[in-house]
């Protein structure tokens, strides 16, 4: 499924706004469930299709997502917007199964793999391998209720062991399509993804998983400016590239030329 069958709109590019959730995280700063929906609702107002609103997490583990139904329940739905609630456990499907129920619930989940056993152990506390097995209980337990996100975290770098193989990162994105999620998301959850590399993941992907028309693969680079630039750098680059081959003569080599460094479009060189 491409980022256009995604979103229903036609458009290559789906934007995920992840303030809610992921800015919100480690902030000492408790936000009271009011302004938390201001704020989810000014996202969707001004377009975001997507929006990570909040998180099943153990309240005693980040206190800052204690009122996540709270938020949920008073939230106005803007029809076409998913809303995402992400999910570390089969714990926090059965919440939003719950809040589903009573008809406030997320209708996108996320569900969490780290790249790296180290990140995984850090930030789950758990193996690879556990993790895995707790997500396909994840996915039994959600039983086709939701739309699932899969996210592979750490996908373009480790701050515990540096690099990460694409092939790795390829073969959890078919571990997620095994288990029938449909969409996956490969993390730049430290922000170290460059537009090479990035490019270089996203030819692995369409190599290996690509080019199937029920799957659609997505980036996340978390919430820093210049991340952003660099996912458009590297599709815009990806879009010369088309364009390129589409007009060259017959016979002329494929060579072309570096993309420009600013992070503003120019369009097709």
């Amino acid at each position: 499924m491409s980022a256009a069958q995604m979103s229903g709109t036609g458009r290559d590019v789906v934007l995920c706004e992840c303030f809610a959730r992921d800015g919100l995280q480690h902030e000492t700063a408790m936000l009271d469930p009011a302004q938390k929906v201001a704020l989810i609702s000014r996202f969707a107002d001004i377009g975001f299709e997507r929006v990570e609103a909040t998180s099943y997490s153990n309240p005693k583990v980040i206190p800052q997502f204690g009122d996540a139904s709270e938020v949920l329940r008073t939230l106005p739905r803007k029809p076409g917007v998913f809303y995402k609630a992400t999910c570390a456990n089969v714990r926090a499907v059965e919440r939003a199964m719950a809040d589903q129920a009573q008809g406030f619930g997320a209708n996108e989940i996320s569900l969490l793999v780290s790249a790296t056993d180290s990140h995984s152990l850090k930030n789950l506390a758990r193996s690879r391998e556990d993790q895995w097995a707790n997500i396909a209980d994840m996915v039994a337990t959600a039983g086709g209720r939701f739309r699932l996100i899969g996210t592979v975290s750490m996908a373009f770098g480790c701050p515990f062991e540096g690099f990460v193989d694409p092939d790795s990162v390829m073969k959890d994105a078919a571990r997620f399509a095994a288990l029938g999620v449909r969409h996956v998301t490969l993390g730049d959850t430290t922000g170290v993804a460059t537009p090479l590399t990035t490019r270089a993941v996203q030819a692995h992907a369409r190599r290996t998983v690509g080019g199937r028309g029920d799957r659609a693969l997505s980036r996340h680079a978390r919430h820093r400016p210049r991340q952003l630039c660099r996912c458009a750098r590297s599709r815009r680059a990806l879009l010369r590239l088309r364009l390129w081959r589409r007009r060259r003569p017959p016979g002329q080599g494929q060579v072309w030329r570096r993309p420009h460094r600013q992070c503003h479009d120019r369009g097709p060189g």
